[in-house]
């Protein structure tokens, strides 16, 4: 208190001209914060997509062009940001682990690939009288069938994408994993981890249909 006190004091004590200066500066610095989150410098195919939403054509110049054959994640590897999008933990030794009711995958393909499809590797988390695992898929915000998870050892689920999905977005498929029915470890006395857990990817691979 005593010194915003003494500041108090000094700012009155201050040449008035100075005073307006600093008020001034303030405002101009406010000003050009507000501008900046109105009017973020962003390209004119990022704004068109997320903010105006004027366009269907998703800004790909950050996102690399992806080929039927390419390994997309590894166990143990750092999760891409271009592939691995929310709803997935940060990366450890084991893999990822699915922590939301919702976990999003992100491709970019050449518009014309004719159907391809993610190979998911990885094992889910059960626990007593639970034997499976089910997430529902979206591709693109499409229902697109949906993923049975039973084996505690890991396996491969492939996840179709559609030839009219990856076209309808100029080549970029966001595919959503929407799961039915979860349980944290802490929920279920098993451990003090309180993420709503589903699958652990060890492994996606991108695949010709």
């Amino acid at each position: 208190m005593a010194g915003v006190t003494g500041f108090s004091r000094e700012l009155r004590s201050t040449p008035i001209l100075v005073r307006l200066a600093l008020i001034g500066l303030g405002l101009v610095v406010n000003l050009a914060f507000v501008a900046m989150v109105l009017n973020p410098r962003v390209s004119p195919e990022y704004r068109d997509y997320y903010i105006t939403k004027a366009s269907q054509v998703w800004p790909k110049g950050a996102y690399p062009v992806l080929r039927t054959g390419d390994v997309l994640y590894a166990k143990g590897a750092p999760a891409p940001p271009t592939v691995v999008g929310t709803g997935w933990s940060s990366p450890n030794p084991d893999g990822l682990w699915s922590e939301r009711p919702s976990a999003h995958l992100m491709a970019r393909l050449p518009p014309d690939t004719g159907g391809a499809r993610l190979v998911l590797t990885g094992a889910p988390f059960l626990w007593p009288g639970r034997t499976e695992q089910v997430a529902d898929i979206l591709v693109n915000g499409r229902p697109a069938g949906s993923l049975r998870l039973t084996s505690l050892a890991e396996g491969d689920y492939p996840i179709d994408l559609p030839a009219e999905r990856i076209r309808e977005r100029d080549g970029y498929v966001n595919v959503e994993l929407r799961f039915r029915d979860l349980r944290s470890p802490s929920s279920l006395g098993m451990a003090n981890d309180f993420r709503l857990l589903g699958v652990r990817m060890t492994g996606l691979r991108l695949e010709a249909r």
